[in-house]
């Protein structure tokens, strides 16, 4: 322990949060303080324990602190996760935290849903709008009588067979059995539900609680002709008692249909009919809209467009998996809803001419001011101003949105086409700006896929939360936060069985003092001191040729790129280097490259010239033939019990076949099935091949036993008495990734896929280590490395989104040294990255700008980092990347 790690007993819990011998996964009984009301950063390479001394100890023991005020009720309610693996830990309080989404969102899931706008405006509208007649245009708003809506609907339905129908559920969950009573005590013999007619006197119809229901009773059916005036005026009397004057009408072209309907019990007759009230309708035709809520404004909800089901795209399936950056290109967007998914027939109910489905398509900075206008109306119109907490609070979480520079998105935007750094300012919307004191905010890397220049403002909601007598603890290793934090605890020195370890605990101020043990105070204090730009340009580029000069077949070039926000007529991207797509937030970067470039490399792969057809842009040159592209997005790693390294980079097919060749497994009549923990002939029967039992516990937390039949091994006797130089295969999934290579080093295939592992500084993972108990940066470079591959037969292009999400600046190393080996080798690597160390390292940059939205989506320069410095110099003010890097 270094440099003041014990705990000082002089100190008070209201002074600090005190942690007291920490031992879960790698942490070897730490014993640290946090300070109160400050901002603490806490860092170290990947894999070092940050994330179990903050999340699985710190926020868990927060966590359970809360759990433990619930009634044994409401905690069964809960998943109230592992309980903290610490010895004692005071001076908490309650905690607010926003972790690492592990889980690509719903296809559903709109910026709208996100933040709750969508909601308060479905509020707003079913509460304030003002409904016209869709056929007519005129305002539903006088009241009729039996007798005056019958006599519209006779000239209205004359010569046509109608079912008469009194709406008593839409959508609902529910058994509805005072629905039924009410309508066999008027007599009624039908009931509509989900689209089909029930008879009530053959048998009553029954419903599953879990699942929504449509309930509608039949009233009549009739021929309309003048002399039905009456009996439809009694029916309509008789939907009153039911429905407090709504009716609906389904009317049919011939009236043997209708003969058919009741002759057949639970015959289908599709969707509902015309709506209709005695409360008001239009003037006209007596058209009138049903009892409307908030529902009917949602598109996850009654109001979702019938069409596209709510998903603003027309397709047969959702890939729920995969993060897809040109979402709405992959499918073909709903023309009747224009991608909003809310229904076009709600159109007509407005708020100052108004339709919420309009709102859905406008930013949400033109929103703001369309909901001031709003306001200003109901002012006037509403003595009353019930809207005012209404008005105030849609006002409120479009600030937060705004606060954050996410005023360029739509209400419509789908969170899968969003970039990650766009997902995490809005995932981070809902907390940092709550006027909240006395709280614990725990947050996992929010500067992750942020530039700079977007960190900037996320930075002062935290520092406001902290001059509210808030504690801020994040994990994090941007060199920003470091500087911009009150006090750095580091942990290390290694990742895994090296780490573990307080390596510094210090005041950000006092970093010159902890530079003989810890990297990140040696940065601090270099960037404190020495005041150095970012970058050094004369030791990184200056091996660069001319670009003018540059030969056009090293280049992938793309012309005339179009795609939303994106606008650029020229685009190269260099070959067999180092390519950087960097800019604010939102302004394209993610599209560029996940999205166009991807896309077109994919309808390139395999195909002749004559037949590729480019995506989004006019023409791509330098395509070579069989040029592979290999892409290494955000989609998260497999999460099942049994996924683990040796899965993840390939190597368990090979482990299989190996065990399977030995004389003992051939002597036992072991096969390679024996050997997989997929299959039930060779894992443990007890445990599933976990290792683990998971005892289920209704009030506490569950609790993990080693499996008392294998021992926590995983496999049967029968497989674990196979050996390899003395070594069963769960000692060898035990077994380092550096000493899985060097046991296994006479077997090439393996040993190649774990290479790019290692190369990454991998090499401490277990190589049967859960996928679940590895950190962001682990699972990063675990993902990339499956796809290190020197000297590859076919031309590749490797596109990877934001590589050092999770690293430390000597992970960055490893990583950059890595991916300059496979250029070299003749790999075509694009990144989308802000990393310093990276744009150093690059051969090739790319800058967007100038901003988010509308205002970006334009190449601002393209050429290796010393033309970037020139560039600067001649235009200071032009790229915010730039004067990041170089002022």
């Amino acid at each position: 322990m270094r440099c003041g790690e014990m705990i000082d007993s002089q100190k008070t819990a209201g002074d600090v949060i005190q942690i007291h011998g920490a031992f879960g996964h790698n942490l070897k009984d730490v014993s640290v303080e946090i300070p109160r009301n400050k901002i603490t950063v806490v860092t170290g390479v990947s894999g070092s324990g940050k994330s179990t001394l903050v999340f699985d100890t710190l926020l868990a023991e927060a966590k359970h602190h809360f759990f433990r005020t619930l009634s044994h009720f409401h905690r069964g309610l809960f998943q109230m996760g592992e309980k903290a693996k610490a010895h004692k830990i005071n001076g908490l309080s309650l905690a607010i935290s926003l972790e690492q989404a592990e889980t690509a969102p719903s296809s559903r899931s709109t910026v709208a849903t996100i933040t709750n706008i969508g909601e308060l405006l479905g509020v707003l509208w079913s509460r304030y709008g003002q409904p016209y007649c869709p056929t007519h245009h005129l305002i539903c708003e006088s009241s009729l009588s039996a007798g005056e809506l019958s006599r519209r609907l006779v000239s209205r339905y004359e010569g046509r067979a109608i079912l008469v129908l009194a709406p008593q559920a839409k959508h609902k969950l529910g058994l509805f059995r005072k629905e039924i009573y009410q309508a066999r005590s008027l007599g009624c013999e039908h009931v509509w539900i989900n689209g089909q007619i029930h008879c009530l006197n053959r048998q009553i119809p029954s419903f599953h609680p879990r699942k929504k229901y449509t309930v509608k009773t039949v009233v009549g059916h009739m021929m309309v002709r003048e002399s039905a005036t009456q009996q439809l005026s009694e029916w309509i009397m008789k939907t009153s008692s039911l429905t407090e004057g709504y009716l609906e009408i389904a009317a049919y072209d011939h009236g043997e249909s209708l003969k058919d309907l009741f002759d057949d019990d639970m015959a289908q007759i599709g969707s509902s009919g015309d709506p209709f009230s005695l409360k008001g309708g239009c003037p006209e035709c007596g058209f009138s809209w049903p009892d409307l809520d908030s529902r009917y404004f949602s598109q996850n909800s009654v109001g979702r467009c019938p069409e596209c089901e709510g998903f603003g795209v027309i397709t047969s399936s959702f890939d729920e998996g995969v993060d897809s950056h040109l979402y709405h290109h992959h499918h073909e967007i709903c023309e009747a809803c224009d991608g909003t998914g809310l229904n076009s027939d709600l159109d007509p109910i407005t708020l100052m001419d108004h339709s919420l489905r309009s709102l859905y398509l406008l930013e949400i900075d033109e929103l703001f001011e369309v909901v001031q206008s709003i306001q200003k109306h109901l002012d006037h119109h509403e003595p009353h101003q019930a809207h005012d907490f209404l008005i105030r609070e849609l006002q409120n979480e479009i600030s937060r949105v705004q606060m954050l520079g996410l005023g360029h998105l739509s209400l419509s935007r789908r969170i899968l086409s969003l970039s990650h750094g766009e997902r995490q300012r809005l995932r981070l919307s809902g907390i940092l700006t709550e006027p909240l004191s006395g709280v614990l905010y725990i947050l996992d890397e929010p500067s992750q896929g942020l530039h700079p220049a977007d960190l900037q403002a996320i930075w002062a909601n935290i520092e406001l939360l902290r001059s509210l007598g808030n504690t801020i603890v994040i994990v994090d290793h941007d060199e920003f936060c470091w500087q911009h934090a009150d006090h750095i605890i580091e942990l290390g020195p290694g990742g895994g069985k090296q780490g573990g370890q307080i390596t510094a605990n210090f005041a950000v101020s006092e970093a010159h003092q902890h530079i003989s043990h810890s990297l990140t105070a040696r940065i601090l204090d270099d960037l404190q001191y020495n005041k150095s730009p970012a970058v050094s340009v004369t030791s990184s580029a200056a091996h660069l040729g001319d670009d003018a000069e540059a030969d056009r077949s090293e280049y992938l070039t793309f012309k005339n790129v179009n795609h939303r926000h994106l606008n650029i007529p020229h685009l190269r991207l260099k070959k067999a280097a180092v390519n950087v797509v960097t800019g604010v937030s939102g302004v394209g970067k993610t599209t560029l490259v996940m999205g166009i470039v991807a896309h077109n490399l994919r309808r390139w792969h395999g195909r002749d010239y004559q037949e590729f057809v480019p995506f989004d842009c006019t023409d791509v040159e330098g395509l070579d033939p069989y040029m592979k592209p290999i892409i290494v997005d955000r989609k998260p790693m497999g999460k099942s019990s049994v996924s683990m390294p040796a899965t993840y980079l390939g190597c368990m097919g090979h482990i299989r076949d190996l065990y399977a060749s030995l004389p003992a497994a051939q002597l036992g009549g072991l096969t390679r099935k024996h050997f997989s923990l997929m299959r039930d002939e060779g894992r443990c029967r007890v445990c599933q091949g976990r290792g683990y039992i998971i005892h289920k516990m209704k009030f506490l937390a569950d609790a993990r036993q080693p499996c008392p039949a294998c021992g926590g091994q995983r496999f049967q006797p029968m497989v674990l008495r196979v050996l390899y130089k003395n070594h069963c295969i769960a000692d060898l999934l035990e077994k380092s990734l550096t000493d899985v290579a060097d046991l296994l080093s006479a077997h090439r295939q393996i040993t190649q896929k774990i290479r790019g592992a290692l190369s990454l500084g991998l090499g401490y993972l277990s190589f049967g280590q859960p996928s679940r108990s590895l950190s962001g940066g682990e699972s990063q470079r675990l993902k990339l490395a499956a796809h290190l591959r020197m000297n590859p037969k076919y031309p590749q292009v490797l596109l990877i989104d934001e590589p050092t999400r999770g690293l430390h600046q000597q992970d960055v190393k490893d990583l950059m040294r890595s991916l300059k080996q496979m250029s070299a080798s003749g790999t075509t690597m694009i990144l989308v990255e802000h990393h310093p160390q990276v744009l150093e390292q690059s051969d090739w940059l790319v800058d967007l700008g100038h901003g988010s939205g509308r205002l970006g989506g334009q190449k601002i320069f393209e050429g290796n980092l010393k033309s970037f410095y020139e560039f600067h110099q001649r235009s200071p003010d032009t790229s915010l990347t730039a004067r990041h890097l170089f002022d």
